[in-house]
Formats: C-alpha cells, structure tokens, sequence
C-alpha cells in the first residue's frame, strides 16, 4: 500500500513548517542535562514529578491488552513522566527520564539541522504523522479541517527483511521500541502500536481515546498520514579498529558550525577522541541514540581530548570551536591505547551455571552462538579479571536490538535475523580501562513449535481471592514475566493478567500457560493450586 499524499496535505504541510518556525522558548540558564539539540537549540520541555494513580495505571495496562496479544512486549509500565518524543529524541533512560516533550516542540531536533530524513535504519527515530479531522457534526459527514501533527516516536531496533517508510505495508518488518503516551513502553512490530491506521481503525471509525484524548470528541476523527524517519546529520562514518595508527579527520568549521562524525566502534577497548586546531575547542560523544555520554575531559590553547573505555557499538562525535564566532580547521583523531593483552580472555562462558541455550536448546557449554530466545552466562576469569564480581564491571551489548546483557553477565539473544556478531563488553567500574569481551553470533530460531516444542512446567499454590505473580521456574528460558504471553485457555475460574498475576476466587487445580514472545517453540505450562 504506498501512501498518497493529496493536495491538501503539501499545503497543510507547508502551514505546518511556516508556523512553527515561532517557538516559545524555555528561558533563563539550560540545565546539562536538559533536552537541547546537537546544534545547539534548547528543546522546551515539562518535568513531571508526579505519578499517575493505580486505577489510571490499570486502564493503560487494561487497553494496552489488544496489542500485547498481537506480540508487543511491555517493557516498563504506564507513567506519565516521559513520553514517545522525550524517549525516542531525548533519553532512551527512562529510569530517570521525568521528561516530556510536545508534539511541536520536538520538531526543533531536526527543523535546526541536527537530523536528517533516511531511508530507514537500525537506530533511526521513526515518526508517525497524524491527521485531526474536524468535522461540524457528530455523523462526520462535513468536513471542517484537516491539522497534521506528530503525534508518536519511536527508536528501529531492528529490521527483518524490507523496510519502505513510504510503504506502510513494510512497517511490519521493523521492530520498534516507543513509549505510549502515558501508557507504557513497549517492543512492538511497526505497525502494532496505537498510532498505526489499522490499530486505531480496526474496529471501524472508533478513535482509541486512551491514547489521543483531544480527539475523543464525536466531531472529532483521526488518521494516519505517514511516518518518517530521521538520523542524525554527520559529515561521515567510519569504521574503528584496534590499530597502531590514529584516524584522522579534517573540517573546516564556519562560525555557529560544527562537524558530527558517526563512528562504528569494531573493537572494545580505551580511545583517546582528541582534536588539535588554533583556538579551543568543544568534543562531545553521543552513543548510537543521540544521548550525551561523555563531554571533554582536557582542554587548551592546541589541543582537547576525551580519554575513556567504550564498548563496540555506534557512537557520534561532535565536534566544534568553544567560541561559536571562530572558524578554521579542526583536526580530529581517534586512537585505540588500550594496554591488555587479555582483553579477549577475561570473560568465561557458561563457567558456572549454563544459560538457557545449553539446558534447554541443547546448545554446546562454552559456546559463542545463542539462538533467538536463549541465553548465555557470563563470568569474569579469575585469572584475569581484578575482580570476578560482576557487580564490579559495568555490562554492555554493541547492538541490544540484537541481544541485550544485564547487570549480571546475563546475556538474551532477541534477533536473529542474518546471524548478527554481537560484542558483548565488561569495563571494571574502579578502573575503566580494564575491559574484556566476548563475542557472540546470533541464530536465527529455525525450529517450530509444531515440530520441535519445549515445554516448561511448574507450579505454585495461591491464596484463593488474592492476586499473585507467577514464579517462573528455575529452567524457564528468562525469567521475566512480561515476556511471556499469559493464558487460561479460556478457563473463566482464574485469570490472569499479562503481568503474569493469577488469581481466583474458586478453589480448584488450574493451567496456566506462557507462551515465551522471543521464541514461540517455548511453552511454561504453569499447574496453579488455588486454596
């Protein structure tokens, strides 16, 4: 289905850009950790310090059910401290996100040139444009207006096939992780979220208030438009390798300019990011979501550096005069000095106890594949390692939408799509250049659960009336509950919610099933005895 644009939308369009071009701009000092643009622009913003009530959190969670049943995993649960814009353009660390971010104001990220239009690609922001259509009564047969406005991001973790974003057919191909208004954060396919047409449309011309409360109005309908994605505008990428001899840049920066360089980090390890030029100069590192990591450590007449252990992965470096009126040449450079040559021997492999890939997949212990859904343990070589806590090492993935990796060496293998590498990396929180890493290839599940099922069983005994979370058992795949779909297979004398709370007011034996969402060949049949 490709998307056509009538006349009205080019003019209603260029209404859009003309007038928001007048801003109303937060004043007084900017906060460093205020929501402001690579180039320089102050995003304005609410703290909400606040939280919702329990009931509102239970009528997000309630409506949110329909797309959870079509795959999307809730990954952090209804709040109303942060939004789509503020998660997706401002912070992906939504712990201490207390922000939220207008429709029209996010539009600064990429009306001041910070981002660019792509074509859509792992990391990219994208946006779904809406249409509020007013009507002059409430049979919606007279047309009064029709205002676009953006009305959701996201961030593309990943890409299964061909993504078109003027092809709204090809947003099943993407895996998007988004915040829903005030609902909750979710993992979702491109097109199972409430901002997409046939979601809030499936039912024919009803509007999901949950999500647009200024269109609850019966003179009042809305539609999709289109999406678009944006990335940040660099001026190149290049590839990092662990190698004896510098990479070098050169730019010249006109006043008020600057020059954002997109790296490909291939090897873990401690980089100097310098910049030598005749008058000083700004360096700021962004990770692979445009969140500010780092900001230059040294500073003088010549030179500016940032000294730091990174992990493989994406990172963006910025680069400018501190006089933002001076122009000249700016020479970067990036060198890997790490000094270990365990780097790649300090992390062991199932050392301990075996992931979910080798007691459940029949993987190999030691191994460097995790298939889709399964997991790995990581521990520190003791004699390596200063320390074998894994505490002690803060844990990172050079591509989460392929496998994530926890606080605990607990690595998850969520796509793959392709059989990606991904590095997992360690560096000791007491002394960070110490760091070591291990990389893994990603499987793609080739299995069915017709075929090839693994069944996990467990049970419990609850209190009759009283809600209960399920204890997963010890050889479920991952323990959290939320990734798994939850069922009673229809049986109306317990239920239970997709939290994994059961509960019943009948005394009695009953089933319990989760389906796991990363590798449906995995079942948990739960037996619940309820007294």
């Amino acid at each position: 289905m490709k998307i056509k644009k009538i006349i009205f939308t080019f003019m209603m369009l260029f209404i859009i850009s003309f007038t928001c071009s007048i801003f109303f701009v937060k004043a007084a000092e900017v906060e460093y950790n205020d929501p402001i643009t690579p180039n320089g622009t102050i995003v304005p913003y609410q703290i909400i310090s606040t939280e919702m009530s329990s009931s509102d959190k239970y009528r997000y969670i309630n409506d949110e059910q329909k797309y959870i049943d079509n795959g999307a995993i809730r990954l952090d649960e209804p709040t109303n401290k942060y939004n789509s814009h503020s998660y997706a353009w401002y912070s992906q660390f939504y712990e201490t996100n207390n922000y939220t971010i207008s429709n029209t104001d996010v539009m600064k990220y990429y009306q001041d040139g910070s981002y660019c239009e792509s074509v859509g690609n792992e990391g990219d922001i994208i946006c779904y444009w809406r249409i509020k259509l007013i009507y002059n009564n409430s049979s919606k047969t007279q047309l009064v207006n029709g205002i676009p406005y953006l009305a959701h991001s996201g961030i593309i973790t990943s890409i299964n096939g061909t993504f078109d974003p003027d092809d709204l057919d090809t947003l099943d191909n993407i895996t998007v992780v988004s915040k829903w208004g005030k609902g909750g954060l979710f993992e979702h396919s491109g097109d199972n979220n409430p901002y997409y047409y046939d979601s809030i449309h499936g039912s024919g011309n009803t509007i999901d208030t949950l999500h647009f409360d200024d269109v609850s109005s019966s003179y009042i309908d809305d539609a999709l438009f289109y999406v678009k994605v944006y990335t940040p505008k660099i001026d190149s990428m290049v590839s990092i390798f662990n190698s004896d001899n510098p990479y070098t840049f050169e730019k010249t920066i006109n006043p008020s300019g600057y020059a954002m360089y997109k790296l490909n980090i291939m090897d873990s390890g401690t980089y100097n990011f310098k910049t030598e030029s005749s008058a000083l100069t700004d360096i700021k590192i962004y990770n692979n979501n445009m969140n500010l990591i780092y900001d230059q450590e040294v500073n003088s007449s010549s030179t500016s550096y940032i000294n730091t252990s990174v992990s493989a992965g994406i990172y963006y470096m910025r680069v400018a005069f501190k006089n933002t009126s001076t122009s000249g040449t700016i020479t970067t450079l990036i060198e890997n000095v790490s000094d270990s040559s365990d780097i790649d021997s300090g992390i062991l492999i199932d050392s301990q106890f075996s992931g979910s890939e080798v007691f459940l997949n029949n993987g190999v212990i030691g191994g460097n594949t995790i298939t889709e859904g399964f997991t790995r343990y990581l521990f520190l070589n003791p004699a390596v390692a200063p320390s074998t806590s894994r505490l002690a090492y803060d844990w990172y993935s050079s591509n989460p939408g392929k496998a994530t990796v926890t606080q605990y060496g607990t690595v998850l293998a969520k796509n793959g799509t392709g059989n990606p590498q991904v590095t997992i990396t360690a560096i000791y929180k007491n002394d960070r250049s110490i760091v070591f890493t291990k990389t893994f290839t990603i499987l793609d599940e080739t299995k069915t659960q017709v075929t090839d099922p693994i069944y996990v069983y467990g049970s419990m005994t609850v209190e009759r009336g009283k809600g209960t979370l399920v204890v997963l058992p010890d050889d479920a795949p991952y323990n959290f509950n939320q990734y798994y779909a939850w069922s009673t297979g229809g049986n109306n004398s317990i239920s239970v919610s997709n939290y994994g709370t059961i509960k019943s007011y009948t005394s009695g034996t009953y089933t319990v099933t989760g389906t796991y969402t990363y590798n449906k060949r995995v079942k948990v049949i739960m037996t619940i005895i309820v007294q």
